[in-house]
This record gives C-alpha cells, sequence and structure tokens, in this order.
C-alpha cells in the first residue's frame, strides 16, 4: 500500500466512514488491514490521552460521578454498596443502559480504562490517593474474571464495558493473541508442506536461544533471488510507528542468524520495504515461489 493511500484510509477511518465502504472504495486492501490500520491508531490516541484520565482529579471525578448514578443518594462510598432499585439485569445491560457507558461519553475516555479506574477506587473504599498509589493486583484479576467483583452494579457495568470495548478489552488482548498464534500456524503448516525443515519460537527457547525468530530454517531456502534463513510473522499491518518499533528486533536477527524475512500478513506501507538489500524482505503473504537451491557460487556452510 502506498503511504498516500494509507494517510487517505486514516481520514476516512477518523471520519467514520464505515471499513466496509473504505474496502469498496479501495478494492486492493483487504478488510483485516482496514481493522488493523484502525485498531492502531485507535492505540495511539490512547497512548497519547492515558494521562488526562490518570490524575488523582479525573479519577474522583469519575468515581463520584459513578457513585452517585449507581447508589443511593446517602452512600458516601462503595466500600459496602448494595444495587440501586433501578439496576438493570445483566442480559438488559448495553450501551444504550450503561451507566458506566454514558460516562464514557461524556468525558471521553475508553469503557475499560473506566472500568479499571472504578476497580481500583472500589478496592481503595473510595480513596483515590490510595487507588493511585497502590497499583492493586486485584484490578487485573476482576478485568479478567469480572464475575469475581462482589457488587453487583459494579460487576454489570464492567462487564458490559468488557463486552462492547473493541479497543481496550481484555477480551480484545485475548483475539490479538489467538490471531497472532493463528498466523504462526499457517506460516509453519507452509514449511511443512513444502518440506522445509525448521525450528519455532519454542524449540529455540528450549535450546537457549536469546534471540528467536518466528521461525529460524534448519536450510536455507531463497525468495525473490535472496537467501532466507529465518522469518518473522506479523499478524497486523506494518504501519511506519509498528516497523520502527520493530526495526530493532529484525537486526538483531540479521546480525545474529543472516539474512531473513518478515511478513505482515495485513499488509504493509511500501515505502517502509528499504532494507531488502540490507538482507531484510518485507512481504504481505507466504511467498508463491520458494527454492532451497542457492545461488551459483553460494554454499549453505557459508550462511
Amino acid at each position: 500500500m502506498r503511504e498516500s493511500v494509507y494517510h487517505e484510509i486514516v481520514a476516512m477511518l477518523e471520519a467514520d466512514f464505515p471499513p466496509m465502504e473504505i474496502v469498496q472504495r479501495h478494492s486492493t486492501i483487504t478488510l483485516n488491514a482496514i481493522h488493523s490500520i484502525r485498531a492502531q491508531k485507535s492505540q495511539e490516541w490512547l497512548k497519547k490521552t492515558a494521562y488526562q484520565h490518570s490524575s488523582p482529579e479525573a479519577m474522583l471525578l469519575y468515581w463520584r460521578a459513578f457513585t452517585a448514578m449507581a447508589f443511593p443518594a446517602d452512600q458516601v462510598n462503595a466500600s459496602n454498596p448494595s444495587p440501586a432499585p433501578s439496576a438493570p439485569s445483566p442480559t438488559e445491560l448495553t450501551p444504550e443502559n450503561s451507566i458506566a457507558w454514558q460516562l464514557c461519553m461524556r468525558y471521553n475516555i475508553p469503557p475499560c480504562t473506566l472500568a479499571r479506574v472504578l476497580l481500583s477506587l472500589f478496592l481503595a473504599q473510595g480513596d483515590v490517593r490510595d487507588g493511585i498509589s497502590k497499583k492493586n493486583p486485584r484490578v487485573k484479576e476482576l478485568m479478567q474474571r469480572p464475575e469475581l467483583i462482589p457488587d453487583l452494579v459494579l460487576r454489570r457495568e464492567v462487564q458490559c464495558c468488557i463486552q462492547y470495548d473493541d479497543m481496550t478489552s481484555p477480551l480484545v488482548e485475548r483475539v490479538k493473541h489467538c490471531v497472532g498464534a493463528e498466523y504462526e500456524a499457517l506460516l509453519q503448516e507452509k514449511l511443512r508442506n513444502l518440506g522445509i525443515p525448521f525450528l519455532n519460537e519454542e524449540d529455540m527457547r528450549k535450546a537457549d536461544a536469546h534471540k528467536t525468530p518466528d521461525i529460524k530454517l534448519q536450510a536455507p531456502i531463497v525468495v525473490n533471488g535472496s537467501v532466507v534463513l529465518w522469518i518473522e510473522s506479523k499478524a497486523y499491518f506494518g504501519d511506519r510507528p509498528n516497523h520502527t518499533r520493530n526495526q530493532a528486533q529484525l537486526f538483531g536477527y540479521l546480525s545474529r542468524y543472516g539474512p531473513g524475512m518478515v511478513i505482515y500478513w495485513f499488509g504493509f506501507i511500501d515505502e517502509l520495504n528499504v532494507d531488502h538489500d540490507k538482507g531484510i524482505q518485507m512481504l504481505d503473504h507466504f511467498p508463491t515461489k520458494v527454492s532451497m537451491e542457492l545461488p551459483p557460487g553460494m554454499a549453505s556452510d557459508s550462511l
């Protein structure tokens, strides 16, 4: 994808164009690429705005707003809360009638970020100083297993945040992990089908390797006229920030193992593909033509 097209897609996403409409306008771009770009831009926004939601003033504001809406007026904090009489049942709780979701819209805060703030102060019994200074490991546990939250109202609200937040939810992280594992498995399957011997990350860790690409080939292959000795799998779009962060990793593999390639399965910005001559190829798919015959004059034992 040309960088000019990438910026056009980002502009359309920021203008709230539906992903399918963007794909229709750019027929060569996959829906996976659009979703990946959208997720990356959202993560950039989250990092830029995170400080706004972690200050004591902001946390106390969110806490007071939530308790005022969720609990009886005579309750000072949620150290021993009881459900509000009008609290909806779990099957009815949606972004349309969720208290937490209303606050997210009011204060422009991601749902699961708000959920973590509320859990921090709930566990600190409304003491914002303890909620900030003591990073309670229970917050992470309760975000992973919200059914353990003792208060029914807060439990339902956190569950709603987790269910409908498509950017910062623990469910999203699980999906990302599963997608990454799926594409690594796909890569290994393709190598096995071609009869190419390799070691995966687990194999290399067992051998106490310090740098572990996703695939270390036990015999060199030739792709696009260049030798490949390792393969790194990235199940996302290769934009400029992500590829820049990956540079140290990729060149570390190049230094230790020799030339290799990285596959950005959801595509990448064409202008970033500048290291082929240095020994790092960029692809957006498993190569259709793979040879185990080395170029003339290059012996495998010299690699």
